[in-house]
């Protein structure tokens, strides 16, 4: 996954120069995710985002739009599955246990 996470860096990092590279490496990183990690991986759905970006810079906003919208909604999802959107009370939980 390291490898296919640098090539997402990579074509970050391309797709500012030469959009169509940086869309190419876009897709094979994004095809080896979904094939390692599932179609709803965490990684998947930032690689979407970015992906989307890319397309929406090079006018293809139909296109970049939907990326988007499932990459979105896999975060969304991976957030609220594992709580992220949660804080916890420090002040509540120091006076839990000074009570003790």
């Amino acid at each position: 996954m390291t490898y296919l996470t640098g090539l997402v860096s990579l074509a970050t990092l391309v797709s500012k120069r030469n959009p169509s590279e940086g869309g190419r490496l876009f897709s094979e990183a994004l095809g080896s995710l979904e094939t390692q990690l599932g179609p709803n991986h965490y990684v998947v759905g930032s690689t979407l985002v970015l992906y989307a970006q890319n397309l929406q810079d090079q006018g293809h906003k139909r296109e970049g739009k939907n990326l988007k919208r499932r990459g979105e909604e896999i975060l969304a999802r991976h957030s609220r599955e594992n709580l992220l959107g949660h804080t916890l009370d420090l002040k509540a939980f120091n006076r839990a246990n000074t009570r003790q």
